[in-house]
């Protein structure tokens, strides 16, 4: 089939055309962007945190007093709990993986400031019934004793020993042996790396190396409490734990306390939402698309129908109408198609420089060309049969 007389009925049609070669355009920045986007977050959000949160459920706890012996509270407050039927465990911790609530500083893997490396970590107060209540596999070394765990110590008071994440291992020392190394604080202090644990994620998603965390054997006295239950049983011992508590001391604040599905439902909810509003805008971008391009195909049959009558009455068969304005259609959305793969880009640099996002993978552009394509060619179908039944009498009747 010549191309090159439907170039030429495009060059003198061109404003439609162009039209819609932009909407379409528009339409693949749109898609390729918000698609790159929302499996991003996807993957993301399936990233495995290291814990199980079906297990789990936080109460923050707020003393008011501060004159009693917290290690001998804390061990109150367990007996308390444990009496609970479904109650496996608790512990304190300064916070929770993915709470966006946390602590971070920087470290060294040296004592010469001049030849080491930093990196930050961010770090969870612990007590030592952490290890099973978070369900933590140790990987190398050993957890914390009960001897090692220091109650309220002194602001500024940096820790002896830690327990890190393999990654924060070979973040510190590459693939050495960890165990018995020291890392060192902003002020010189030295901590002495006692154990690794395989995996746990920092407070933050969108910040830092997500893997890169420490526990450290502390325990504060207005620290939450994490508390291990049967999965089954969760909603209905959110109230007895909180009440136990309260029942423990008047000179406290019980927090509301919340499933650790919960908490991690509330850091992703913005994503999402934003994978929702973009689902939207993409199924409306396309929508739109395809009715620009029906529309455009509608008056272009409609404005060529005496055309359309004299090619059938020279001979020209239904196939080669309908191959016609289908291939027409093809060329305008491939025109819009290379014009939106530089849009893409352009905005997806944007992204990248302003918002920090990834780059774009291009193993995602094949799959959108093709849905377009197909898109082009389904919305013009309609109408390119409809030019196709176009009578050869009636189409070139003098009017």
């Amino acid at each position: 089939m010549e191309i090159r007389p439907i170039l030429s009925t495009l060059l003198r049609n061109r404003v439609g055309a162009t039209l819609i070669a932009l909407q379409i355009a528009l339409t693949m920045a749109v898609i390729i962007n918000s698609v790159f986007i929302i499996l991003d977050r996807a993957e993301t959000m399936r990233k495995p945190i290291g814990i199980a949160p079906e297990h789990l459920v936080t109460v923050s706890v707020a003393d008011v007093a501060d004159d009693a012996d917290l290690a001998s509270v804390v061990s109150q407050d367990k007996l308390r709990l444990a009496e609970l039927d479904g109650v496996i465990g608790a512990t304190k911790m300064s916070t929770m993986p993915l709470s966006n609530s946390g602590s971070n500083s920087g470290y060294r893997n040296g004592p010469d400031k001049n030849d080491a490396t930093y990196i930050s970590i961010a770090y969870y107060q612990a007590g030592y019934d952490a290890l099973d209540v978070l369900g933590l596999n140790v990987t190398r070394g050993r957890w914390f004793t009960d001897d090692e765990i220091r109650y309220d110590p002194p602001d500024g008071e940096s820790p002896k020993v830690a327990v890190i994440a393999d990654a924060t291992a070979i973040a510190l020392f590459g693939d050495e042996d960890p165990i018995g190394r020291y890392f060192y604080t902003s002020t010189d202090d030295a901590i002495e790396v006692i154990g690794t644990i395989e995996m746990m994620s920092r407070p933050w998603y969108n910040w830092g190396d997500f893997y890169v965390t420490m526990l450290v054997p502390v325990v504060q006295r207005n620290n939450q409490w994490v508390v291990r239950v049967a999965p089954e049983q969760r909603e209905s011992l959110l109230e007895p734990i909180a009440e136990s508590l309260r029942k423990a001391s008047l000179d406290r604040l019980v927090g509301t306390p919340r499933t650790y599905d919960e908490i991690i439902a509330r850091t992703y909810q913005r994503d999402v939402a934003m994978n929702r509003m973009l689902t939207v805008v993409m199924t409306l971008v396309v929508a739109i698309t395809a009715l620009g391009i029906v529309g455009l195909a509608s008056f272009s049959v409609m404005q060529r129908r005496r055309q359309v009558g004299t090619r059938r009455a020279v001979g020209a068969r239904r196939f080669h109408i309908l191959r016609y304005f289908l291939v027409e259609n093809w060329l305008i959305t491939t025109g819009g198609i290379v014009l939106g793969l530089a849009l893409s880009f352009g905005i997806n640099h944007l992204l990248v420089t302003e918002y920090e996002m990834p780059k774009l993978d291009p193993v995602y552009l094949p799959s959108v060309v093709l849905g377009l394509w197909a898109l082009g060619l389904l919305a013009a179908l309609g109408p390119a049969r409809n030019a196709m039944g176009v009578d050869p009498a009636i189409a070139t009747r003098n009017i």
